[in-house]
Formats: structure tokens, C-alpha cells, sequence
């Protein structure tokens, strides 16, 4: 039976950050690295190069973009997979509490964010494309993490609003996905597929 620390480790493996750039992709990017995977970075634009054993998709389009939703948070990630096929192990893919729940828009009152309808489809459908990758895809292991709000210095009205319906009482932080992004890239959930893992301090429980 092998260790912990054997069923995490990523030495020898080629990762593919999608998002590279951005908050999430670049705490992606220092997790895989951590755990020893060889790992690139790409943005929406950037030449795909093959061969890879790991996925992380972290590019996302935040806006009321229908076409651009759909092409960055989920089309995107679907065509990087099938250029892939004979050597993925396993995929991540970067949903969101919005793509499982509808939004409470009393959190933005008095502040300029909004939520986008378009965002929150679009991250509803990579949802459904982890499940169908997931069975249609088996032995690749295709599954998804569901990120809460992040902290990011939003107006403080927000923050309290939003820390009031979670559980764990703040916001996430990006050292929070490490855990989730450790685990389902490696051995540790070798069993896993199929699976939507929220990291979202409670708040889609209430």
C-alpha cells in the first residue's frame, strides 16, 4: 500500500494550466509545482501543446458574453481535452458556487458588482461537462472544483453580507483551493471521478 506521500506526488508529470495568469490558475500553478509535475501555462490565445497527463482549467470569462462565456469556461477546455485523450489522467475543471445555486443579488446592493447570468450558465455547463466527460472518458478522471467568493478587496458591504451566510464566517482565500487542487490532480483520489468539490465555507448549504 503506498504512503501519503507517494499517492501525492507528481514527479514525471506534465501539467497544463489553463488561466495561468490569474488568481486561481496561478495558485494552481505553485500547487502542481509543489508537488513535482512539470507544468506550463497557457491563456485564451496561447498555442496548446500536447502530450499532457494533467489538466487544470482555470480560464474563465466573467461577464454577459453569452458566446464568450461558453467558449472560455467550458468550449475551451472541452477541445484542449480531445487533443489530449492518450495521455490525460485526470482533469480539473473550475466551476463555481453559481454554477450549482442561484445568486443572492441583496449581497451587491449599494456596490457596483453584479452577477451575470451568462457566467453563472456557463459554469452550470461545466458542471455537466465533468459529469459526461466522466463517463464517457473512464479510465481519464474528470472532475470539478466549486470555488466560493474569494477575497479579493471587495466593498465591505459585500464582504459582511456575504460573510453572514457562510458557516465558516469569511471568505475564501486562494491557499483554500490548494488542498482540492492537490488532491484531485493526484493518486489521492484515484478513485475519484465525476465529483464536484465545493470549497465554499459553507454557504451553499444555507
Amino acid at each position: 500500500m503506498r504512503t501519503l506521500r507517494e499517492l501525492s506526488n507528481l514527479y514525471g508529470k506534465r501539467a497544463l494550466v489553463t488561466g495561468g495568469d490569474g488568481h486561481v490558475g496561478g495558485v494552481a500553478i505553485e500547487t502542481l509545482k509543489e508537488l513535482g509535475a512539470k507544468v506550463a501555462s497557457i491563456d485564451i490565445d496561447d498555442y496548446v501543446f500536447h502530450n499532457i497527463d494533467i489538466l487544470v482549467h482555470c480560464a474563465v470569462y466573467v461577464g454577459d458574453d453569452w458566446v464568450q462565456s461558453l467558449a472560455v469556461n467550458a468550449k475551451m477546455a472541452y477541445h484542449i481535452i480531445q487533443d489530449n485523450l492518450s495521455t490525460l489522467k485526470s482533469v480539473i475543471l473550475f466551476s463555481s458556487i453559481y454554477g450549482m445555486v442561484g445568486p443572492d443579488m441583496s449581497l451587491y446592493k449599494g456596490t457596483s458588482m453584479t452577477n451575470p447570468i451568462a457566467y453563472g450558465v456557463s459554469k452550470g455547463g461545466v458542471l455537466q461537462l465533468m459529469r459526461y466527460l466522466a463517463t464517457t472518458l473512464a479510465p481519464i478522471r474528470v472532475n470539478a472544483i466549486s470555488p466560493g467568493g474569494i477575497a479579493r478587496n471587495q466593498p465591505e458591504s459585500f464582504v459582511e453580507r456575504y460573510e453572514n451566510k457562510t458557516p465558516l464566517g469569511r471568505m475564501a482565500t486562494e491557499e483554500d483551493l490548494k488542498g482540492a487542487i492537490a488532491y484531485l490532480s493526484s493518486d489521492l483520489s484515484a478513485y475519484v471521478t465525476g465529483h464536484n468539490l465545493v470549497v465554499d465555507g459553507g454557504w451553499t448549504t444555507l
